[in-house]
């Protein structure tokens, strides 16, 4: 009887170590996939970071001329300028764009607004 015993929680445990791991693994790549909830999030840091990297070049040149040259951007993130105006877009996972522009817009878009220097 006690042998029925020891096989039987030897089973309950391996069955729970089971649940566990594939509870782990869940959860570890709806957080860390591709498309998982921290890639969705570092995308969104690094647009803002960008956004404020144009801003910051506005004031310390005066103008926008060469900020997508000058500065730094991730290459998914799309950089237009006229000297007087910059845009930033970037694609969002799951559809829509990040758009920011030099009128102050900062906020997602459903399509992309083509070659303008604004969002909207």
């Amino acid at each position: 009887m006690r042998l029925i015993q020891r096989y039987w929680a030897s089973i309950l445990q391996g069955l729970l170590l089971g649940m566990i791991t594939i509870i782990v693994v869940l959860t570890a790549q709806a957080l860390f996939s591709n498309t998982g909830l921290l890639s969705k999030k570092v995308n969104e840091v690094q647009f803002q970071t960008a956004v404020q990297a144009a801003f910051s070049y506005q004031k310390r040149n005066f103008d926008y001329v060469g900020v997508c040259e000058d500065t730094a951007f991730p290459t998914k993130i799309r950089c237009i300028e006229n000297g007087e105006a910059f845009k930033l877009e970037a694609s969002k996972k799951g559809g829509g764009y990040f758009c920011a522009d030099s009128t102050g817009f900062n906020d997602t878009i459903a399509a992309s607004s083509g070659d303008t220097t604004v969002c909207q």
